[in-house]
């Protein structure tokens, strides 16, 4: 496809075609889909067929999903799904950590925005639950820590890496370990991350005896 998206075929005979995407642009999902481009009478007429017809496919008695004309074919967006659990050294739960999510970069061009926004832990009734089967397309993202539980110590901002082997973590107190969501052996369907907080420490004050009252 050029610049634009257009796809241009020239020299084309009077017959049937069938076409398949083999490479998606960066940061799109790979379509399966297939379509039948018949060409008669000097014009062009696209049909979409099923994913699971075999491409070159052409028996009559197959039947179209969609008849033509179509114009446009469109790529969905790559993403992957995360969830983010804000908990205690023990494990617990813990709630009003409030935490901004940015978009550094994006890898799919085109006319769409990532929503940035706060997100606070046990606001949506479920304990310690940040951020919930969000989806993420491909690309970096900054996941910062605004406010802290009170008594608890603030952690550092961690860097999320989404594409298409999955969701990687790492922050200024370290590397994180995302655990994949799924059944064994499949590809994870999304990954959740465990934010901890530790105690905060008491500021200590040394006094100095100068003399007898």
């Amino acid at each position: 496809s050029s610049g634009n998206g257009e796809i241009r075929f020239t020299g084309l005979t009077e017959n049937i075609y069938y076409m398949k995407e083999v490479d998606a642009p960066v940061g799109y999902e790979l379509s399966e889909q297939i379509y039948k481009v018949t060409f008669e009478n000097n014009r062009g007429r696209i049909e979409l067929y099923p994913a699971s017809e075999t491409a070159g496919e052409t028996q009559e008695d197959v039947t179209a999903v969609q008849s033509g004309p179509i114009t446009t074919i469109t790529n969905e967006i790559a993403k992957q799904t995360i969830d983010i659990v804000k908990v205690d050294e023990k494990g617990d739960p813990l709630d009003n950590a409030v935490f901004t999510l940015v978009a550094d970069t994006l890898m799919a061009q085109g006319n769409y925005a990532f929503e940035e926004k706060d997100y606070t832990s046990g606001a949506s009734g479920r304990s310690g639950v940040v951020i919930e089967n969000l989806e993420l397309p491909y690309g970096t993202y900054t996941l910062t820590e605004t406010k802290q539980p009170e008594g608890y110590q603030a952690v550092g901002t961690i860097t999320l890496t989404v594409d298409g082997t999955g969701i990687t973590a790492n922050g200024t107190d370290g590397e994180y370990n995302l655990e994949p969501v799924g059944v064994a052996g499949t590809t994870p369907t999304s990954y959740s991350l465990k934010v901890i907080n530790v105690k905060g420490s008491l500021n200590e004050i040394t006094l100095t005896k100068i003399g007898d009252q």
